[in-house]
């Protein structure tokens, strides 16, 4: 009778891969909840007072269809007009 060599050797490999899973599903969940990297306590650049005082300003947060305020970042990084 065959000795079961290889599904005992498999079994291991079987154990960290679904540990090695449960440890990528655990870091996209926590990465998931990270807060946004542009804030409204941010302090604004000097391009943004400039545009400030000139009556240019460009809003930070915009409303989508959906109905949820976002951040603008379109409008943000958009050239200004002459």
């Amino acid at each position: 009778m065959p000795s079961r060599t290889r599904s005992s050797a498999a079994a291991p490999s079987v154990v960290a891969a679904a540990c090695l899973g449960a440890a990528a599903a655990a870091i996209a969940a926590v990465a998931g909840c990270a807060p946004s990297p542009v804030s409204t306590e941010t302090p604004r650049s000097p391009y943004e007072r400039y545009d400030d005082l000139r009556g240019r300003e460009v809003p930070r947060t915009t409303v989508d269809s959906f109905g949820r305020e976002r951040l603008n970042l379109e409008g943000r990084l958009a050239q200004p007009d002459p």
